[in-house]
C-alpha cells in the first residue's frame, strides 16, 4: 500500500510546469500578489497558471432563474456585467467550488447542493468553474487554489462596490481543493466572509502546511469543516484533512470510513450512475462523503425532518463511542448541528478559540443518513457486603416502542471488561427512527460461563436521547428510568424492566 501512494505522488506531481525556487511571490494585477514559498514541507513551488488559462466562470443563479445559469469569467467581472445579473444584495449569497479533476457538469453535486439551497431559502447562489486549472499535475491545480480564491475575492470585492453588499451575507462551499479555494478567497477578504463550509479539504500538500497557506478559521466569521476520509494519504491514500481546521470540525463516524463506503456498496450504487460518476464512486467515496451529507441535510430541512444531524464535542471518537460524550454542556457549547441555519444551536461555537473542537456524530449507511442517538447507562446494584460479584458476559437490551415496534441493541463493553456491582457503565446507541412512547425496554444478559453462570445485579436503565438543548436541567428532564421487578437478571433468561423511579 505504501508502494502504491508512493507512485500515485510521484503521477499527481510529474512534469509540473513553471518551477522557479528564486521567486517568493508572483503578482497577477488587481488579483494582487500570490506568495510561492509560505509552505516549508511542500517540494514543489510552481507559479499559479496565467487567469485566462485558468479561466474561472461565476454561474449566477436565484429562484426566478433556478434553472438558467448567467456566466460571467472571472476576468469580465465590470459593474455593467454585474447589473445584468438577477443579483439581489437583499439575498444571502451562496457559493460553491469543486475540487480537483472535478467541474460543474461532471461534478452533479453542484447542481443538486444548488437546487437544494435554492428550495430551502430565496439565496443568490453562484457555482464557481475553474476547470481551466484543476487538472494534472495535482501540483499545479494545488496553486491554482490561490489565485482562484483572489478571484472570488474579487467577486465579493466587486459585489460590494455596485450593491453594497456585506462579505457576512456571504457564504461558501468548498470540497476538496475547492475547500482551501475558499480558503484563500476568505484570506484575500481579511477573513470577513460571513461562513465558510469544508467539505473534506483535500490532504496533500496541504496537510502540513501553516494557516496561511491552507484553509483555517481566521478565513472567514465562522469556519465549519466535514471530515469524511481523514486517513493519512500515505499509505492509506485518504484524500482529506485529519487536522481540525476549523471553528467547528465534524468528524461523522471517526472521519476516517462512512458506513456505505465498503466495496460491495460502492459498486452496487453504480448502477444508478453514470460511468464517470461510478468511478468517482468506487475511488473515492469516503471523499465524496462530506458532498452526500451536507446536501442530505438541506434536503431534510427543506422536507422538515424530525431527525436533526447533531454532533458532540469529544476528545475522540473512541470516548464518543464509549458514551461518555452526550450532552451540550451548561451553556451549549459542546454541541453543534450541522445544518443551513445554526445560528440557534451553535451561538457558544462562533466565537474564536485557540483551541480546535471536534465534534462527532453517527450516520446511516444510505440517504437519509442522519440518525437519532440516544445514550443509555447501566448501573450494578451496590453490594455493601461485599457478596456480589464481577461478572463477565454479553447484554442484548430490546426497547419496545406503541404500535409494536421495537428495536435491538447490543451493549457492548470495551474489551470484554467484567461488570463490578455499584459500577455504572455508559453506552451510544443509534437508530434511523426515534425511540419514542417506550412502552418497556427488555433486557437479556449471557454468561460467559455456561455451567453455575452468575446472576448481573442490574439497580437500573437509565435512557436519554441526546439532543441540542443547552440545559441540563431540561435534559435531566428528558432521561427515563427503567428498572427490573427483580435486580438479579438470570443468564439468558429476558428481564422485562419498565419505567419507574428505582
Amino acid at each position: 500500500m505504501a508502494r502504491r501512494a508512493l507512485l500515485l505522488v510521484l503521477l499527481l506531481c510529474a512534469n509540473a510546469p513553471g518551477l522557479n525556487a528564486r521567486k517568493d511571490e508572483v503578482c497577477f494585477g488587481e488579483l494582487r500578489c500570490i506568495p510561492l514559498r509560505d509552505c516549508p514541507k511542500r517540494p514543489l513551488n510552481p507559479e499559479p497558471d496565467p487567469r485566462e488559462t485558468i479561466n474561472t466562470q461565476f454561474l449566477f443563479f436565484s429562484r426566478e432563474s433556478f434553472g438558467e445559469e448567467q456566466k460571467i469569467p472571472g476576468y469580465k467581472i465590470k459593474r455593467d456585467v454585474l447589473l445584468n445579473t438577477k443579483f439581489d444584495p437583499a439575498r444571502r449569497t451562496m457559493i460553491i467550488v469543486h475540487g480537483w479533476i472535478d467541474n460543474v457538469f461532471l461534478g452533479k453535486w453542484m447542481t443538486i447542493m444548488k437546487d437544494a439551497l435554492l428550495r430551502n431559502g430565496d439565496f443568490n447562489v453562484i457555482l464557481v468553474d475553474w476547470t481551466g486549472g484543476n487538472g494534472l499535475p495535482y501540483t499545479q491545480a494545488s496553486v491554482n487554489t490561490r489565485l482562484v480564491g483572489a478571484e472570488i475575492g474579487l467577486l465579493v470585492t466587486k459585489l460590494m462596490e455596485t450593491f453594497g453588499i456585506s462579505p457576512s451575507t456571504v457564504h461558501a462551499y468548498g470540497h476538496s481543493l475547492g475547500a482551501h479555494v475558499v480558503g484563500f478567497a476568505g484570506k484575500w477578504l481579511n477573513g470577513t466572509l460571513g461562513r465558510i463550509t469544508s467539505l473534506d479539504p483535500a490532504e496533500p500538500l496541504f496537510e502540513f502546511c501553516p494557516p496561511q497557506a491552507r484553509l483555517s478559521n481566521t478565513d472567514a466569521e465562522f469556519v465549519e469543516v466535514v471530515h469524511t476520509d481523514s486517513s493519512s494519504f500515505v499509505p492509506h491514500l485518504g484524500l482529506g484533512m485529519d487536522l481540525a481546521v476549523g471553528d467547528v470540525d465534524f468528524y461523522p463516524n471517526g472521519g476516517q470510513h462512512m458506513p456505505g463506503c465498503n466495496l460491495n456498496d460502492r459498486f452496487v450504487r453504480i448502477q444508478d450512475k453514470n460511468i464517470l460518476e461510478g468511478i468517482r464512486t468506487v475511488a473515492a467515496c469516503n471523499h465524496m462523503r462530506a458532498i452526500d451529507y451536507v446536501i442530505q441535510f438541506l434536503e431534510n430541512s427543506v422536507v422538515n425532518s424530525t431527525c436533526t444531524p447533531i454532533a458532540f464535542a469529544c476528545q475522540n471518537y473512541e470516548i464518543f463511542e464509549r458514551g461518555y460524550c452526550s450532552d451540550c454542556g451548561s451553556d451549549g457549547s459542546r454541541c453543534a448541528v450541522m445544518s443551513l441555519d445554526d445560528a440557534n444551536h451553535n451561538g457558544g461555537l462562533r466565537k474564536k478559540s485557540n483551541d480546535p473542537v471536534r465534534m462527532y456524530f453517527k450516520t446511516g449507511p444510505k440517504s437519509p443518513f442522519c440518525l437519532h442517538h440516544y445514550n443509555i447507562e447501566m448501573k450494578m446494584l451496590r453490594d455493601p457486603k461485599k457478596r456480589l460479584q464481577e461478572v463477565s458476559g454479553d447484554v442484548t437490551i430490546e426497547i419496545a416502542m406503541a404500535r409494536g415496534i421495537s428495536r435491538k441493541f447490543e451493549l457492548k463493553q470495551e474489551n470484554g471488561d467484567d461488570f463490578t456491582p455499584g459500577a455504572a457503565y455508559r453506552y451510544l446507541i443509534t437508530s434511523e427512527i426515534p425511540l419514542e412512547d417506550v412502552s418497556h425496554i427488555t433486557l437479556t444478559y449471557r454468561s460467559k460461563k455456561l455451567l453455575f453462570a452468575p446472576k448481573l445485579s442490574v439497580k437500573y436503565l437509565k435512557f436519554t436521547p441526546m439532543t441540542a438543548t443547552k440545559s441540563r436541567m431540561d435534559l435531566k428532564k428528558l432521561s427515563k428510568f427503567f428498572c427490573p421487578k427483580i435486580s438479579a437478571v438470570e443468564s439468558r433468561y429476558p428481564s422485562k424492566l419498565r419505567e419507574e423511579f428505582c
